[in-house]
């Protein structure tokens, strides 16, 4: 295996609550400039999102993780969900799932960190294009959470990829995004397949379309935080649930989400990495003292 770059911190062993600035330019050296004006503004780690850098080679791709100013790690999502990022669906690369994983792996040696492997990954269960009238829809139905497969063949792919990005020297990050709200116990529940299928960091991201939805969101990150034996992050998505995007660090997230400033494209919904940064020091003074659950220490109150 190639030398990897000195940025490998393993996003576990980041202080938390830490802040990721959200990478979505569409060429290397745009991408370089945002995560060195993204650090500037308070970013601690970068997720680079491969399909909107489509057209790059290989050695640039692994030139840019391999020079990242802070530990950065890729997201490889289907096409149909980067519309989120105000890019056309028809601009994004239609790879098959094998594909967008093995994309990933082959940015480890450079220096990425960590790989993003949804839990439908191999078995694809996803909720409508973000955004859409069709989200709005299905988000308003009740069922089950997309984007989650309990296919036994699919499961074992997903902890082979785990178990390949570990044995490079990097983590899994395993996703969810539900599609439809979900009561505490369904989080629960996808936070448990998640550690079952080898995570060592999880993300999800669930509707809220009201305050009930937002408790029950503010409720599992709770026992989420008290819990689970990963670093995590809950966000709830739309109007009701932005509170979580800003202040879940203070329920028990171990990271939070930034829109870099000036980038030409982004998901609206997320907060500048900027504003985060403000927003941490007031949620943890101390951070210093930040215990590895992700908990204040003794900070004052």
């Amino acid at each position: 295996m190639a030398e990897r770059s000195v940025n490998t911190s393993q996003l576990g062993s980041l202080g938390r609550p830490f802040i990721v600035a959200v990478i979505t330019d569409r060429d290397v050296a745009t991408a370089a400039e945002t995560m060195r004006q993204a650090l500037s503004d308070g970013a601690d780690a970068f997720e680079v999102n491969l399909p909107t850098l489509s057209g790059a080679s290989p050695a640039s791709l692994a030139a840019l993780l391999g020079a990242a100013p802070a530990p950065a790690y890729t997201s490889c999502r289907r096409r149909a969900f980067m519309t989120a990022y105000g890019l056309a669906e028809a601009e994004m690369p239609d790879w098959p799932d094998d594909e967008r994983m093995e994309r990933q792996l082959a940015l480890v040696a450079a220096g990425s960190v960590a790989i993003d492997i949804e839990l439908d990954t191999f078995d694809p269960r996803p909720a409508p294009p973000p955004g859409s009238a069709a989200a709005e829809a299905f988000a308003s139905s009740p069922g089950e959470p997309a984007e989650v497969t309990w296919s036994p063949t699919a499961i074992e792919r997903q902890r082979e990829v785990a178990a390949t990005a570990r044995s490079l020297g990097a983590q899994a990050l395993f996703s969810c995004h539900t599609g439809r709200p979900q009561a505490v116990d369904g989080l629960l529940r996808i936070a448990d397949a998640a550690v079952a299928r080898g995570a060592d960091l999880l993300k999800i991201v669930t509707p809220c379309r009201d305050r009930a939805d937002l408790l029950a969101v503010l409720s599992a990150t709770t026992r989420l935080a008290a819990e689970l034996s990963i670093p995590f992050t809950l966000v709830g998505a739309g109007a009701a649930g932005g509170v979580t995007r800003i202040a879940g660090a203070a329920f028990g997230s171990a990271w939070l989400l930034g829109r870099p400033a000036g980038a030409a494209y982004g998901f609206a919904g997320q907060p500048l990495v900027g504003d985060l940064r403000r927003v941490v020091r007031l949620l943890v003074p101390a951070s210093s003292n930040a215990t590895p659950s992700g908990q204040p220490g003794s900070a004052p109150g």
